[in-house]
């Protein structure tokens, strides 16, 4: 099965729509645009939710929980020792993201190193389009949630840096 995320990239809230291999809408991901938590919803075509996304706000790691409508709980941060090698472990499901992830090129394998979603993010001009290649299908409404965990910490990195390159523009200009 491969999904496709297309990510609005100028708008006011986080929105990411999901479609199907025949464009046909399969999830809705949206993020309010103020908020301290990064709070995230993920509904499907038919409106119910299917999981809750939320941002520990104090903490030296990306740390995200998810709460899944089927009563799955799990948790994902990035540990400040992988800088480097990029891998993020999902330890309530055994999983691991891998890839290079400045590229938006990763995969997610379960605990034995099967793999059950690949994705690769083609760039486009007014959306971002991520096509999500899944394995395993009974695992998909988990795999789309890890995805979008994913995408949050990605993003927040790239404004991290965007702002910290603002800010020494900003220390240079003044200084001369």
């Amino acid at each position: 099965m491969i999904l496709h995320l297309k990510n609005k990239i100028l708008s006011m809230h986080h929105k990411i729509e999901i479609f199907d291999e025949n464009e046909e809408l399969v999830y809705e991901v949206a993020s309010k645009a103020i908020s301290i938590h990064d709070k995230t919803v993920i509904t499907n075509a038919q409106k119910e939710e299917v999981a809750n996304i939320h941002r520990k706000v104090l903490s030296i790691h990306e740390r995200y929980y998810v709460d899944m409508s089927d009563g799955t709980s799990f948790e994902m941060k990035t540990e400040i020792l992988h800088i480097v090698k990029e891998v993020i472990d999902i330890e309530a499901l055994g999983w691991k993201i891998l890839g290079n992830f400045l590229e938006h090129d990763y995969r997610i394998e379960d605990a034995n190193g099967n793999l059950l979603a690949s994705a690769h993010k083609k760039w486009m001009a007014v959306h971002e389009k991520y096509a999500i290649d899944i394995q395993d299908e009974s695992q998909v409404d988990l795999i789309v949630a890890v995805y979008v965990v994913l995408e949050h910490i990605l993003t927040m990195r790239e404004a991290n840096e965007t702002s910290t390159m603002n800010a020494n523009v900003n220390t240079n200009t003044t200084t001369n």
